[in-house]
């Protein structure tokens, strides 16, 4: 029985089975199981014990808006930031190599932002646009990944225009998530959340009509109690990206992706928001085999900020 053989592969071929749409009794034919209703208490007794996770991934690039992914370095571990209030941030994150390093989505173009920076304190690494939103999809009959752009697994038809509500709905979907606040959210209770917070009665109506299935995604991805990390990449195209990521998930230097922020495609520049195994990645006889023309940082994330309300302010990532 399912709940007896239980495995790796075993897990991989579910994830891979939810992330292509598949319900739970089509999953119950591939993997051979004959209780659907065991395999749902099976899922969310791996949320619950962060197994797995569960994400809704915003398509951020169909918000019309400039968004761009910065990195900055500060000389000294002090309290202000790096970027002035004056550049719109949707979430930042906060991770140490050798020093404080400061990871930023915003609203705002890159020749905005270089000139909030505080240069006497921060070095600019990265100010790169977002692109697109890639979705690493499990396959089904080896543990690989293969890249998948968000936009091929919407639902498609003629998009709706989004409105002031639909924005900020996406967007805090995005804070949300990145890594998720709570792993067994139902969705009723986040909607619930963006109701709270705008006062809009019409809300549950714009999320349904607007967003959910043409500007989201549901995705479960492997997490293994592991710790969330940003990972930026450099590789000549997204053939290496995507041995780079299998090199990874094969090691086990990573345990699962649920999206890749892309900024450039040729050469192919992205920021992959990931599950690391720290241990793993700072143990010097854990290595794995060079990958031509290709050069990754892994950043890991201590603390995350945003200004969602009444949502509780996350201080430090568990």
């Amino acid at each position: 029985m399912i709940d007896l053989q239980l495995n790796k592969e075993l897990t991989w071929k579910i994830i891979a089975l939810l992330n292509r749409g598949y319900k739970l009794t089509e999953i119950c034919n591939e993997i051979n199981c004959n209780n659907y209703t065991k395999l749902s208490r099976l899922i969310n007794k791996l949320l619950k014990e962060n197994i797995l996770s569960k994400h809704y991934i915003p398509v951020l690039e169909a918000l019309g808006k400039p968004i761009s992914i910065t990195i900055l370095v500060k000389n000294q571990k002090t309290p202000s930031p790096c970027i002035s209030r004056y550049v719109r941030s949707i979430i930042s994150f906060y991770s140490y190599l050798g020093n404080p390093v400061e990871i930023y989505y915003l609203l705002d173009d890159c020749s905005i932002i270089e000139e909030e920076i505080d240069t006497s304190q921060c070095k600019l690494e990265l100010c790169e646009p977002l692109i697109k939103t890639i979705i690493p999809l499990e396959r089904m009959d080896s543990l690989k990944a293969e890249l998948t752009p968000v936009t091929n697994l919407l639902k498609t038809g003629k998009n709706t225009y989004l409105d002031h509500a639909d924005t900020n709905i996406l967007l805090d979907i995005f804070r949300l998530y990145n890594p998720p606040m709570e792993n067994t959210w139902k969705l009723s209770e986040i909607i619930n959340m963006f109701r709270d917070k705008t006062g809009l009665k019409g809300i549950k109506y714009h999320y349904y009509s607007h967003i959910h299935g043409k500007y989201t995604i549901q995705h479960y991805t492997i997490k293994m109690n592991n710790d969330f990390s940003l990972i930026l990449t450099y590789t000549p195209t997204m053939r290496e990206l995507e041995t780079l990521i299998n090199t990874l998930l094969n090691n086990e230097f990573i345990t699962g992706i649920w999206q890749i922020s892309c900024m450039s495609t040729t050469p192919t520049i992205t920021l992959i928001h990931a599950w690391s195994n720290m241990e793993k990645l700072v143990d010097p006889l854990n290595v794995h085999e060079y990958i031509k023309n290709t050069t990754y940082t892994v950043y890991p994330v201590h603390g995350v900020m945003h200004e969602i309300k009444p949502y509780t302010t996350i201080d430090k990532t568990t």
